[in-house]
């Protein structure tokens, strides 16, 4: 029997030795792709100038991917076990599904136990993050940087409105939407026939899926039926959409976002508009561009309590890469390292994934956009999900004119989700 123990016991120990030799074996060389707003914005060569300094004998390249169209071309090299990246940044978890199905991807939590090291349990994480990056109840995407929709503010607009909390040091938060089309009323100016101030800029454009999820979470507390089926049917719903037609009726809601996606954060940022209603990072830019102090973050009905619409740039790991370790370890000391997600918060305002970071923002509204992401919810994972950023916006453009009854509206919304492939990955 004591034979028998001791030939276990070497037995033990050989195959421990041999899990070091293979984790040991692994190329001390990984190649992280992202976008080039990405690999600028995220501090990315920064943080692998650090990692190679810090872990002498490891190489981290950097390459730029030119956009998302060329990503199924990974999926075919993957599935020969073929990869010319180790770790790759993407924009959207529902970007990585083509990946999913084919079980090209390491999960984080299972296969590389990513959240049992200290300070990178879940607890850790900013909540709609890990929700973007969950697939299938997978972790397949680790979130880097986050955003969520809010209602960014021009203060010396909101003051001379009568529009702040002095008690909060705050812009006033409106409890409806009625609030807000009062709200925008009182901002808006209009001088020899032209507007001279722009009330408010709701995200009309290609974006307005983001909108609408947003604006369905704050007032309803769900985007969701009874059935867990993507749902914008509500009184709350209809009522809003009535308010919006009344505002962009009478121009106190701006429609430049129609044609141009970006129109608003310009004209925001510029000090033109006073209240802009989409990713809450812009008070940021107008912040940078005006001067500290321009502007802050308030938040539409109920998207304080309830949360809004939020969205990450994840990072995910091929199962063809030869040094999965290496690539969690870079996420973990790079990507998620404080120069990374403090820097992307106070210079480009971008929220950082793990939570303990907001500690170090310079301005206060960040905690207060932290608390609305925690509540968030992301673009449902259905496999036609991307019908909401190409079918809603006509929809909501085509009701704000006039050319469509309500009901119309809201029928033609049901349509689209009807029509999408929601069964999961």
């Amino acid at each position: 029997m004591k034979r028998l123990l001791s030939v276990m016991m070497i037995l033990a120990m050989l195959m421990s030795m041999c899990s070091v030799a293979l984790a040991e074996e692994e190329p001390q060389k990984i190649t992280v792709m992202g976008l080039s707003w990405q690999i600028t914005k995220i501090f990315i060569e920064e943080a692998a100038a650090q990692f190679e300094k810090d872990h002498p004998g490891v190489e981290v390249v950097i390459e730029t991917l030119p956009d998302y169209a060329s990503l199924p071309t990974y999926a075919v090299n993957w599935m020969n076990g073929e990869t010319d990246v180790d770790v790759l940044l993407i924009g959207d978890a529902n970007n990585a599904a083509q990946f999913v199905s084919r079980d090209l991807l390491y999960d984080f939590e299972e296969d590389l136990k990513f959240f049992e090291e200290e300070g990178f349990a879940k607890d850790d994480f900013l909540g709609v993050g890990l929700l973007d990056g969950t697939i299938n109840d997978k972790q397949y995407g680790m979130p880097i940087i986050c955003e969520a929709y809010a209602m960014n503010c021009n203060n010396a607009a909101m003051k001379e409105a009568g529009l702040w909390d002095e008690d909060r040091d705050a812009p006033v938060m409106p409890e409806t939407w009625d609030d807000v089309y009062e709200y925008a009323k009182k901002l808006h100016k209009v001088e020899d026939g032209k507007v001279a101030t722009q009330g408010a800029v709701i995200q009309w454009g290609s974006s307005t899926f983001a909108t609408l999820i947003a604006a369905k979470q704050g007032m309803d507390g769900t985007i969701y039926d009874e059935n867990g089926i993507l749902s914008f049917e509500s009184e709350n719903f209809r009522k809003m959409l009535e308010v919006w037609q009344k505002g962009a009726k009478e121009g106190v809601f701006s429609k430049e976002t129609y044609a141009d996606n970006m129109a608003g954060r310009n004209s925001f940022k510029a000090g033109i508009t006073s209240l802009l209603l989409e990713t809450g990072g812009a008070f940021v830019e107008a912040d940078v561009n005006l001067g500290p102090g321009t502007a802050s973050l308030s938040c539409f009905p109920g998207g304080y309590e309830n949360g809004s619409y939020g969205f990450s740039t994840v990072a995910i790991i091929p199962r063809a890469t030869k040094s999965p370790k290496l690539a969690a370890q870079f996420i973990k000391e790079g990507l998620l390292g404080k120069n990374s997600q403090t820097g992307t918060l106070n210079v480009y305002g971008k929220m950082p994934a793990l939570a303990r970071y907001f500690e170090n923002a310079e301005l206060k509204d960040w905690q207060f956009l932290q608390v609305v992401a925690n509540n968030s919810v992301c673009t449902p994972k259905y496999k036609g999900a991307t019908k909401l950023s190409t079918e809603l916006h006509p929809i909501i453009q085509s009701y704000l004119d006039e050319a469509i009854t309500l009901d119309e509206c809201m029928d033609k919304l049901q349509a689209v989700i009807d029509s999408m492939e929601k069964s999961a990955y």
